[in-house]
């Protein structure tokens, strides 16, 4: 496993060449959209951490089986 920690304000913000890596994102105050999502080819897994899934596109994710809350 690799860490990346980035310090964006929207995950619209990460460099392509990130988001071509990423197969999982852990997100506390960000909005992750469809559109968001679609940036990620290998995301599997997306983890809330904070309560409830609001910042979440739950139709989007749901789509592609990959959101978990802690």
């Amino acid at each position: 496993m690799r860490v990346v920690w980035r310090n964006v304000g929207n995950l619209s913000e990460l460099a392509e060449r990130d988001c071509a890596q990423i197969d999982s994102l852990m997100v506390m105050r960000h909005v992750v959209t469809g559109e968001h999502l679609a940036k990620f080819p290998k995301l599997s897994c997306v983890v809330r951490m904070g309560v409830g899934y609001d910042k979440i596109d739950r139709k989007a994710a749901a789509a592609r089986n990959m959101v978990c809350n802690v």
